[in-house]
């Protein structure tokens, strides 16, 4: 019996729907492309790009399982950074939960708190909470495995956080989890748990209680009829099982061997039907994904669910909803990521991610407290007493990620009232740098751009539906360019300017990478002197494929901004930079001393920026058999014009964010004066030695971070910066100034 006729004819779907979304951090444009039933892993692609595109929208937990699971399926994803994020965030946990220790009545005490903390929403819950009664010390002890498996997983048990590794090791040694594991109750309750704990504590080579934990658990619930549980007890049942064969895979990294779980895939073989008429997606999609991990991918089970996870799919959605009104896209994550596995059409899974240390540590939260001793950095500007914290923080931060030179500005109710420098000038380390500095924004530059383009449209000078380039189709477009070496999409003539504006042009780095940042091979193939002008860039753009159709995905995208400030010069007829100063700045009472073009050769820098901090050395664009610093010839800032030129003071992008919003659907449209509320934007760039902050809130507050470094890869200062300055307004300030 064939299942595939039936997963097509369930999968005949139209085009998803525009989706526009504004929640937490930023807006996110979704055009979702549509799904014709072709295949199983067409609907996994469906999946994957609905929860890639509204990314932003899930919560933090929720973003690193997602891109975990991306990752070990396909060995990349777009999203590591939440995954870097994630880890980080447990790290202080892990270093209070073991520092503490030897602290009198502090393990009861956490323990009690776990306790009451836990949910009794459900007879589940209820269930283990009752359980957890008599047991509360495990609730910690819990945490310190789960974040030392962490460790372990993501490849930082080794390096600068082995002594926390193994002092959890260590302690995790001294806990009676024997005892706990193969107690008849606690598995009844917290089977899926228990078999994760079983196979963290293996891992990570503490103890090993497979063989014994698996007759435990088949002396609770194998030996008795299904019809006699009670349906709470039925769903652990499930999922633990499961969860031998998931916790023996480390986690979707191998595959296993199927003869070794024959007991518990025979078992789903048998009960597929009542299985599929009782359960949840969640349920259906782990089961499928144990047969695949055992590599029996076109067994009938797997053929059965991926025709479940078709009917409960959602069209108009793109993914398998959760069934709750209120926050439904997260609380789905969990099932679509698992169904995501089963549909897909991978061949071998991948181990990791094993993330670097030093991103890593530049994520990891820092404590807001005055510190013990003098700053290693200079402080410039005047000191605000009751903002002392915004002082605290950004010290803190740079001398723990050795952060050279930073510039910070807070602006509230549109009144700057803080303007701080912290670090040097000079690589030398002997110049304090000035508060009144300016430095590099990267594709803070982007927002700019973009409130150029609103202006052109609001003037009624173009549509945001007019075709960028002509290309002799009927109607033309706004820019002629001749591409080389010839066209290289047909689609480029259905690109309009919105899909420049809103990033859904087609193009995409993670596919083919960065093609503003090709000016060597350009210059190559072109057979011109290095480094091409923007001209030419966009002519050998012009001649690549697109990675998708305009409209169809939503991908941060150089190249559109590249184009759009070439729209601006072309429709106005001058340059991006004078037509920028009348129509946006100006306006915006924003100095032309707060901001200008940025040059590339260190020789050319403005007199108030400061040296920009390399990690490597690259192939100069200017002679390329030398070797220069990156952030000094790794590329040519001067043909970044309108995606990531401009060099300015954190003054100039505070007075910007008051009148223009930064990110979204909205980018560079004017600020209204009824948008208060909780609600916050932000946009950030980055270059080798620049990584920039524009952060605007429904508050009144906007605040503009600048640092002369870049964090190493998948790391971003200005992410990490964000959350301890939005601590800091949250939790630790002395009030606002008069």
């Amino acid at each position: 019996m064939t299942f595939r006729p039936i997963l097509v004819l369930l999968l005949s779907i139209a085009a998803l729907f525009l989706v526009l979304v504004s929640c937490g951090n930023e807006e996110s444009v979704t055009r979702l492309a549509p799904y014709d039933g072709a295949s199983a892993g067409q609907l996994a692609q469906v999946i994957r790009q609905t929860y890639e595109t509204r990314f932003s929208e899930l919560d933090r937990n929720a973003q690193a399982h997602f891109a975990v699971r991306i990752f070990r399926a396909t060995g990349e994803t777009p999203n590591l950074e939440a995954v870097t994020l994630d880890i980080a965030r447990w790290i202080p946990d892990l270093e209070e939960k073991l520092d503490s220790l030897h602290v009198d009545g502090y393990l009861e005490q956490e323990s009690r708190i776990a306790h009451a903390r836990k949910r009794e929403v459900s007879p589940v819950l209820r269930a283990r909470k009752k359980m957890f009664a008599s047991r509360k010390e495990m609730l910690y002890h819990r945490r310190v495995l789960y974040i030392a498996y962490k460790l372990r997983e993501f490849g930082l048990h080794e390096g600068y956080y082995r002594d926390l590794y193994e002092a959890a090791r260590a302690h995790l040694r001294t806990v009676d989890f024997e005892r706990f594991l193969l107690d008849a109750e606690v598995i009844r309750t917290y089977a899926a748990q228990t078999s994760n704990l079983v196979f963290w504590l293996k891992r990570i080579d503490v103890l090993d209680l497979e063989e014994p934990y698996t007759r435990a658990y088949q002396e609770v619930f194998m030996g008795e009829d299904d019809d006699d549980l009670v349906a709470a007890d039925y769903q652990n049942k499930l999922y633990g099982l499961t969860h031998f064969i998931i916790g023996d895979s480390h986690y979707y990294q191998r595959t296993i061997s199927a003869e070794k779980h024959a007991w518990i895939l025979d078992y789903f073989d048998r009960y597929i039907l009542e299985i599929l008429s009782w359960s949840k997606p969640d349920i259906i999609a782990e089961i499928a994904l144990c047969f695949r991990l055992c590599g029996l991918r076109d067994h009938r089970v797997v053929h059965m669910a991926e025709e479940y996870l078709a009917e409960v799919f959602d069209p108009e959605l793109g993914h398998i909803p959760s069934g709750q009104q209120i926050g439904d896209f997260s609380m789905s994550e969990h099932r679509n990521a698992v169904a995501y596995l089963v549909l897909a059409d991978w061949e071998e899974l991948h181990e990791g991610p094993y993330l670097n240390e030093d991103a890593v540590r530049a994520y990891v939260p820092l404590e807001i407290t005055p510190p013990s001793e003098p700053p290693r950095l200079p402080v410039g500007g005047e000191p605000v007493a009751e903002l002392r914290a915004f002082d605290w923080a950004m010290l803190a931060y740079m001398e723990a990620n050795e952060i050279g030179a930073g510039l910070l500005g807070v602006m509230k109710d549109g009144e700057v009232v803080l303007q701080r420098s912290y670090g040097w000038s000079d690589a030398q380390r002997s110049e304090p740098l000035e508060p009144t500095a300016m430095m590099r924004i990267a594709s803070v530059t982007k927002p700019f751009t973009a409130a150029a383009i609103r202006r052109l449209v609001s003037a009624r000078r173009m549509s945001l539906e007019d075709r960028v380039f002509d290309l002799g189709q009927e109607g033309g477009g706004l820019l002629q360019i001749d591409p080389f070496p010839a066209l290289g999409d047909p689609r480029y003539a259905e690109i309009t300017l919105r899909h420049l504006l809103e990033h859904t042009a087609g193009w995409d780095a993670d596919v083919v990478g960065d093609l503003t940042f090709r000016e060597l091979k350009i210059a190559e193939a072109m057979g011109i002197s290095a480094p091409p002008q923007r001209a030419e860039i966009a002519r050998w753009i012009l001649g690549r494929p697109l990675q998708h159709a305009p409209g169809e995905r939503q991908v941060y995208s150089n190249e559109g901004f590249l184009f759009l400030g070439l729209i601006i010069e072309e429709v106005t007829g001058r340059d991006y930079m004078d037509y920028l100063w009348s129509a946006v700045l100006r306006p915006a009472d924003i100095a032309q001393s707060e901001i200008a073009p940025g040059h590339t050769r260190p020789g050319d820098r403005l007199p108030r920026e400061p040296w920009y901090e390399s990690r490597g050395r690259c192939a100069s664009v200017f002679v390329p058999d030398t070797r220069v610093p990156c952030a000094y010839g790794g590329w040519c800032l001067e043909e970044h014009v309108s995606s990531g030129r401009l060099v300015a003071s954190p003054r100039a992008v505070l007075k910007f964010l008051e009148s223009y919003y930064v990110i979204g659907s909205r980018i560079g449209l004017p600020r209204r004066g009824d948008d208060s509320g909780r609600w916050s934007l932000s946009h950030t760039g980055g270059f080798p030695g620049t990584s920039a902050l524009a952060r605007q809130r429904g508050d009144g507050i906007n605040f503009a971070v600048l640092f002369n470094k870049q964090a190493p890869e998948p790391g971003d200062y200005a992410l990490a910066i964000r959350e301890l300055l939005d601590r800091v307004i949250e939790r630790e300030l002395d009030g606002w100034p008069e």
